[in-house]
């Protein structure tokens, strides 16, 4: 099985603003670690939201603190030998990003999880249709997890995984 883990916008400007992004760092460090991310098989792929360096926006400006990956989150998928760090100015990368990231690289299945993942998951699903994606609503902070019911997703919790 090839295995694509996406981790979705767990930097510190959102995540310490957010109690239900607060809530997941714990259970997904732990999913991450316990997944087999040394793998050929595997491939890490971390976004982080990068806005301009303007006077109205004051966060998630690239290269500050803000911007990084929150730590826990960070060092653990740092670890992983085949990881991408994709930066991007919406809420999605776009289709064309996300096949270069994994032009070498077509998985069978898709875990994503984080923060607003579902114009991710959708793009995800355009252009890998034949994967399986879970949807890991215990490792995401999304109020609106229920408008991705209608298309082809598993929504699972990462402990019915192990």
């Amino acid at each position: 099985m090839r295995d694509l883990y996406v981790v979705i916008d767990m930097q510190n400007d959102i995540v310490l603003k957010n109690e239900a992004a607060k809530d997941i760092i714990t259970p997904m460090v732990s999913f991450l670690e316990k997944i087999p991310v040394r793998s050929k098989d595997s491939l890490v792929v971390a976004t982080r939201t990068t806005y301009p360096d303007a006077p109205e926006e004051r966060h998630l400006i690239k290269g500050t603190e803000g911007w990084e990956i929150i730590h826990k989150v960070q060092s653990v998928i740092d670890i992983a030998p085949s990881r991408v760090y994709l930066n991007k100015e919406t809420f999605g990368a776009g289709e064309n990003v996300w096949k270069e990231v994994a032009k070498d690289f077509t998985p069978d299945r898709i875990f994503v999880m984080g923060i607003c993942v579902n114009t991710s998951a959708l793009e995800l699903q355009t252009i890998f249709p034949s994967a399986n994606i879970y949807i890991l609503g215990d490792l995401c902070a999304d109020t609106s997890l229920d408008v991705l019911t209608n298309h082809q997703f598993v929504f699972a919790k990462s402990t019915e995984l192990e």
